[in-house]
């Protein structure tokens, strides 16, 4: 492990864990991430877009949340000094855009947002098995470089909790939030986040990057999830287990793999021009239609 200080620059190659790293030093290394990887699986041409098209920071609300839950729960020594509360009530404003320019260094959040975050975050904790996992040993929000042994990529992760098992190697874990925990427990595929959000390819970039990085095959992933909706104005919170048995069952590992290897193809050609299909419609015909009949008595 090496650790890399706030400010601190990075070595010329980055390679293996570093502690400590910011967030935009982590953004700007030149190396693969999850989301530039989903991103260049729907529509390749999208990963260069999404590399260079300018970014309107004031309508980034849901990032601004989740960023802020973040450091609530896994560094919360750090939120009073990352966070900006505004007494302004909506965020989508001219005044609160204002604000936000003025405070471009910071998150800013309304009071009522703030309040909701820190109530969150102090039910999470009241879970054990949540309680457990962030008070576990291991780093939050460390940064793993790697080069891909089977394509040559430079791939990047970060996770969000590194769960140490007393000898029994690694879990990562990952802090979200949800609007209904029950849309967790769904077993249909177009609700549940594992396939709605594509939760299930993060889980397995994510295993796939830190077995090659630890020198073990990782075999779980843990999301720590925290609902924005009240239950008896109180916040749910659970911690699921995704196996990597049950990712490759459900073709997230080998859609990552096929991903990786269109990316290295392209990467390799400097190609990444590409566009898109309609998906296939229904087609209502008359034969669809169906014949009633009745019978006399």
């Amino acid at each position: 492990m090496m650790e890399l200080e706030w400010g601190e620059e990075p070595p010329q190659k980055l390679n293996g864990l570093y502690e400590g790293m910011e967030m935009p030093v982590y953004r700007d290394a030149d190396f693969l991430a999850n989301s530039d990887l989903q991103i260049f699986e729907t529509n390749p041409s999208s990963y260069i877009w999404n590399k260079s098209a300018p970014r309107d920071n004031t309508k980034a609300s849901t990032a601004d949340f989740g960023t802020a839950l973040h450091t609530a729960i896994l560094e919360p020594h750090l939120f009073d000094s990352t966070i900006k509360v505004t007494d302004i009530k909506g965020r989508f404003t001219d005044s609160f855009a204002k604000f936000q320019r003025q405070h471009s260094n910071k998150i800013v959040l309304t009071e009522a947002e703030h309040s909701q975050i820190l109530l969150m975050a102090d039910s999470a904790m009241c879970d054990p098995m949540f309680n457990k996992a962030i008070k576990s040993k291991g780093a939050c929000e460390a940064s793993i470089f790697i080069q891909d042994k089977r394509t040559g990529l430079d791939l990047k992760i970060r996770p969000d909790k590194i769960i140490e098992r007393d000898g029994n190697g690694v879990i990562f874990g990952d802090v979200k939030s949800a609007a209904n925990l029950d849309e967790w427990r769904v077993d249909k595929q177009w609700i549940n986040p594992l396939f709605n959000f594509n939760y299930g390819f993060t889980a397995a970039y994510y295993m796939y990057v830190g077995s090659q990085h630890y020198g073990y095959e990782m075999q779980q992933y843990a999301f720590l999830v925290s609902s924005k909706s009240s239950l008896f104005g109180k916040y749910p919170a659970s911690v699921f287990i995704i196996t990597k048995d049950e990712l490759i069952e459900y073709g997230f590992w080998q859609r990552m793999l096929d991903a990786l290897d269109d990316f290295a193809k392209r990467k390799k050609s400097g190609n990444f021009i590409s566009f898109e299909k309609f998906p296939k419609f229904y087609i209502y015909n008359d034969s669809d239609d169906i014949e009633v009949t009745y019978e006399d008595k």
